[in-house]
């Protein structure tokens, strides 16, 4: 059996103490962990961090001190990469993503007689109170989530794939997904493995919310993508009905309905300007 070489990148933006732990835990398992920390002013903990990597010869971090967006973290460390990298996991902070279920992916990719993996990803699990019911099957997806993927390195730079940082924040890995695809690499999710994930906020009911900003982010980066990657009538009606179901779920599920609502317009002047990147307006 073949074996390949793992590392992993994990952005960071005002961490906490606990990200310490996790930070171990990831260069027991990665040839090498590359920490990129998108904190703007005081990181409380960047002191821990840097002296971890005093400590840990497989640690690198990095910092610009300014917010420069996930698509350009990760960027920056694929660039980074050593040649003989075979896979890159793409993670952040509020993942959680242990020991057993890290091994376990990776024996699935060494073990794999597959060609054309483009990237293998974990169950991802959004309850943790959730029944975990794990499975050897790996199964063909449309897109997965950034947080746990596996990134096929010999494919992004024999293609010279990266992510678009336009995105700033999501829909980013769903357009890196689809450039693979275009390529004829396929994605695949691993049910032997599993990672938890935050999903939002909680609201003042304890039930999952976006801030007022990721909303703004969700309207107007998916007329970014559609306009991308599908011709005219579909990008329209994608565009259209998608908005609809987000505004249905804000409608239904969220606080500050209106202010929410108002990020629509916002989003979709912003694309039609061309003013991607991240959002100035607060």
């Amino acid at each position: 059996m073949e074996t390949k070489k793992y590392v992993c990148g994990m952005t960071l933006y005002y961490p906490e103490h606990d990200v310490i732990e996790k930070i171990k835990n990831y260069s027991d398992l990665f040839s090498k962990v590359y920490l990129f920390d998108n904190t703007e002013k005081h990181n409380l903990i960047k002191d821990e961090i840097q002296n971890l990597t005093d400590t840990r010869t497989n640690l690198v971090y990095i910092t610009e001190n300014k917010n420069q967006g996930l698509p350009y973290a990760f960027n920056r460390i694929i660039d980074m990469l050593e040649e003989d990298v075979d896979y890159f996991c793409t993670l952040d902070q509020d993942s959680l993503f242990n020991e057993r279920d890290i091994k376990s992916i990776i024996k699935k990719i060494n073990s794999a007689n597959v060609e054309k993996v483009g990237i293998v990803a974990p169950h991802v699990i959004y309850d943790m109170s959730e029944d975990v019911v794990y499975s050897n099957i790996a199964k063909k997806k449309r897109y997965l989530i950034a947080s746990g993927s596996f990134l096929n390195i010999k494919a992004l730079k024999k293609y010279d794939i990266r992510y678009d940082e336009k995105y700033f924040i999501d829909k980013f890995e769903i357009d890196l997904g689809e450039q693979l695809k275009l390529n004829g690499y396929c994605l695949y999710m691993f049910y032997g493995s599993v990672l938890y994930q935050s999903l939002g906020e909680k609201d003042s009911k304890g039930k999952t919310n976006h801030s007022v900003l990721r909303h703004y982010y969700l309207f107007r980066n998916r007329f970014y993508f559609n306009n991308k990657f599908y011709s005219f009538p579909r990008k329209q009606i994608l565009s259209v009905l998608q908005t609809l179901r987000h505004m249905a779920q804000i409608a239904l599920t969220e606080e500050n309905k209106s202010l929410k609502m108002k990020q629509l317009i916002y989003g979709y002047r912003d694309f039609k300007r061309g003013n991607m990147y991240e959002c100035k307006r607060r």
